[in-house]
C-alpha cells in the first residue's frame, strides 16, 4: 500500500511542479512524471521504511520529496552536455 501511494503521490505533485509528462525524445535525460520521479520517491520511500517503520504519513512525505528532488535534479546534478 505504501509503494502505491508514493508513487501516486509524487505523480500528483510533479504534475503540479508542470514536470512534463513525458520526455521530449526518447532517449534524453530530461525528468518527466513517468520517470525518474516514481522510482526517487520509491527509493525515498524504502530508506524511510527500513530507517523508521512503515507508516502512511512516511509514503506521502517521500513522494513528496521525489517529486521535489525529480524538479530539481538539473540544478543539483547538472545537465548533460550531449
Amino acid at each position: 500500500m505504501g509503494y502505491i501511494l508514493a508513487i501516486i503521490v509524487s505523480m500528483i505533485f510533479a504534475y503540479l511542479f508542470k514536470l512534463p509528462l513525458i520526455p521530449k525524445s526518447k532517449f534524453s535525460f530530461q525528468t518527466s512524471i513517468i520517470f525518474p520521479t516514481p522510482i526517487i520517491a520509491l527509493g525515498f520511500y524504502v530508506i524511510f521504511k527500513y530507517l523508521f517503520f512503515d507508516s502512511i504519513s512516511f509514503s506521502i512525505i517521500s513522494g513528496i520529496i521525489g517529486a521535489v528532488f525529480a524538479k530539481y535534479s538539473n540544478k543539483i546534478f547538472g545537465v548533460c552536455n550531449d
